[in-house]
């Protein structure tokens, strides 16, 4: 039993010793390929500083809250810091050994984490529990949080077996050594029905009975998909009603570096913890003036057969960010705009496909405004 949590944690403890190598599409993420700047801002870099060492990446997470970041209880359990040592947060930046992404990229400091107490280190991959939240100093207004699922989507469709899902991360590029990837890797994958994954892993002892609380994703057929060792805490999210919902966190395997055929990723499931991730971000975000927002008659929104047209009326604002982002999270379209009042910008849209688009502007004092655009190709 011990050696579940081990055998997935063992990149995340040698984190320090891997080599800046670029990322293949031909490793983990099993059938992956690179994420590009921008493609999804809130997948999170969970990292550690030691004394003496360079910063390092420790896990995947997700931003669900301008303030809450979310992510495996084992990451946490691992990465305590030692004497002198730190823990930060990277955002919108797919570059995990070099600089920050300078079009967006930001570093968000912790203030304090919250460890789901029925976690333990070792207990089986089945057993669930595997997940904490993380509060952040200061909130982030500038990246859109991925959508939670409801308590009561536990059973409903959006977790069907053989749905398509996603699931992204900086884990293990070389099924033979340490090698993590340098570039966040993203692939889809499925999910394998409760019944027929503890069916996989009959007589497993690292997995163990699946409790409600964790879902499967992987491959059972000739398509490898998945994830392995260093994506531990990362996202595996699907589409729905026109807006990304995080399913499920990585948590481990069957004692492998990586999902193999017929032995897919054991992931906590989202929807069965709502009640207490309700419970921690309402008690403990801090209680703040909300940032006001832009309405409709302050910001008009039309489009036509090549551009999208934004148009300013009467604002305080001296200046704002306008930004653009497709159904995945990639950002298409950015630009800054001073004194805005009055003003209208065209955002060229001859190349954009057709679908559902979210349109984000915001000024220096957080004041924000949010549309969801139904863009038709013409």
């Amino acid at each position: 039993m011990k050696k579940t949590v081990q055998s997935f944690c063992l990149t995340l403890i040698t984190s320090a010793g891997f080599l800046p190598v670029k990322a293949q599409s031909n490793f983990w993420i099993i059938g992956g390929q690179d994420a590009a700047e921008g493609q999804f801002p809130w997948v999170a870099d969970f990292r550690r500083t030691l004394p003496d060492e360079a910063e390092t990446h420790l896990c995947g997470a997700a931003l669900i809250h301008p303030y809450w970041i979310i992510t495996a209880s084992h990451c946490i359990r691992v990465s305590t810091p030692a004497i002198g040592a730190s823990r930060t947060i990277r955002l919108n930046s797919v570059n995990t050994w070099y600089e920050l992404n300078p079009d967006g990229g930001l570093i968000a400091e912790i203030d304090t984490i919250y460890d789901n107490p029925r976690f333990s280190m070792v207990q089986q991959t089945g057993a669930g529990n595997d997940l904490a939240l993380i509060r952040l100093k200061k909130p982030v207004h500038t990246i859109t949080p991925i959508s939670l699922p409801r308590q009561e989507d536990t059973s409903a469709p959006i977790y069907s077996g053989n749905r398509k899902v996603k699931a992204a991360g900086w884990g293990l590029i070389d099924t033979g050594g340490f090698a993590g990837a340098s570039i966040l890797n993203w692939v889809e994958t499925k999910i394998i029905d409760h019944t027929l994954c503890q069916q996989y892993y009959a007589g497993n002892t690292v997995v163990g009975e699946l409790s409600k609380g964790v879902i499967c994703a992987g491959y059972d057929d000739s398509l490898s998909s998945g994830v392995g060792a260093g994506d531990s805490g990362g996202p595996l999210w699907t589409e729905e009603d026109g807006k990304l919902v995080l399913l499920g966190i990585v948590s481990g395997g069957g004692g492998w570096k990586t999902t193999l055929y017929k032995q897919p990723g054991i992931f906590t499931k989202i929807a069965y913890y709502r009640p207490w991730i309700d419970s921690i971000i309402n008690e403990f975000t801090p209680r703040v003036d909300t940032p006001g927002k832009f309405d409709d008659q302050t910001i008009l929104v039309s489009s036509g057969p090549d551009r999208i047209n934004v148009a300013f009326k009467s604002m305080p604002s001296d200046k704002v960010t306008i930004q653009l982002y497709n159904i995945d999270g990639r950002r298409m379209y950015q630009t800054a705009l001073m004194a805005p009042a009055h003003k209208t910008i065209h955002i060229d849209s001859r190349h954009f496909a057709a679908g559902i688009y979210v349109l984000r502007i915001y000024d220096n004092q957080q004041r924000t405004f949010t549309k969801k655009l139904h863009y038709i190709a013409y």
